[in-house]
């Protein structure tokens, strides 16, 4: 929810300051570095920048290809194992140097490494741009902001019922995962049709779009 305001912020920002966006925007981005915010950031002030076609043209060069490759196997590691401490003690001490709420720990700056490097693989690689366009992957993103709302509430009741109400650990995960997905896709389905696309439709007629559609 705070991302999607601070994203709706930048646009306006955007809209408004001009060219001082982008200085706002950097600031931004250096006090939010050390917090999960800062993602949302850092999305924003690459998503103009890649969609130029200078920039696409430069990206599909072999060597930008093999850091995509790099970046995939990069991103493998860090959900598979759990890495050194050194590589995200910067992160972890700019963030308690800020002091913001929901700052990084160890575990939470090495997930955002691992964010990082798959937006990296999926800008580079072209067979990670043709998986993320097919019409199952694209039905997924259709989805994905309401399953990304409803599945935490899920997660904290229904599934948690499910898991403490099960004898043994491992029938337990797997009986309160199945109750958690049984749930979560209806749910999402009906928040997409309810609530999501109706808001969608609604932005479209209160206000024209500050920027041209990105293509």
């Amino acid at each position: 929810f705070y991302g999607s305001l601070l994203i709706m912020a930048l646009v306006a920002c955007r809209s408004l300051a001009g060219r001082w966006h982008w200085m706002i925007s950097a600031c931004l981005l250096a006090i939010l570095a050390g917090n999960p915010m800062g993602l949302f950031v850092c999305g924003h002030m690459l998503a103009p920048v890649i969609a130029s076609p200078g920039c696409r043209r430069i990206l599909s060069r072999g060597a930008f290809r093999l850091g995509g490759v790099a970046a995939l196997v990069l991103a493998a590691m860090a959900a598979s194992y759990r890495l050194l401490a050194e590589p995200v003690a910067p992160l972890v001490w700019w963030a308690d140097q800020i002091g913001l709420p929901a700052r990084y720990d160890s575990a939470h700056a090495q997930a955002a490494v691992e964010a990082l490097m798959l937006f990296a693989a999926a800008i580079l690689l072209g067979p990670v741009q043709r998986l993320l366009s097919t019409a199952p992957i694209q039905w997924l993103g259709r989805y994905s902001f309401s399953l990304y709302l409803v599945h935490f509430p899920i997660l904290l009741t229904v599934a948690s019922i499910v898991f403490t109400t099960t004898q043994g650990w491992h029938a337990a995960s797997l009986w309160a995962t199945a109750a958690g997905i049984a749930v979560t896709l209806p749910v999402m389905w009906g928040f997409e049709r309810l609530v999501d696309a109706p808001a969608i439709a609604l932005s479209r007629r209160v206000r024209r779009p500050v920027m041209p559609a990105l293509t």
